[in-house]
């Protein structure tokens, strides 16, 4: 992940009931999304998007445990990353190139 982790504190915290079910509920939203986000196409919404953006997004779902969508969405972007200087521009490369073979 790109993103800073926050620290945990060392000291046992206790998290009330409305916070724990928030949590689950972001938790299983975040998984359905992920799901929808799957059948998109490579680079069609991703491809779009610039280098930082879909790693955000990607960071996200790799938070929630769902390393899946975080593989498609850079799989997905790196598919519309055509310009050499572009950090996924090795997913465009190799896609292109099976393409022809």
């Amino acid at each position: 992940m790109s993103g800073q982790r926050v620290p945990i504190p060392e000291t046992h915290t206790i998290v009330d009931r409305k916070t724990l079910e928030s949590l689950q509920f972001l938790h299983s939203e975040v998984h359905r999304a992920g799901e929808v986000l799957r059948t998109i196409d490579y680079g069609s919404v991703f491809g779009g998007m610039t280098c930082t953006e879909a790693e955000a997004l990607a960071d996200v779902f790799t938070a929630a445990g769902d390393q899946a969508t975080h593989d498609h969405i850079i799989t997905s972007h790196g598919h519309g990353d055509d310009d050499p200087e572009d950090e996924h521009h090795n997913i465009y490369e190799e896609a292109h190139r099976v393409k022809q073979d």
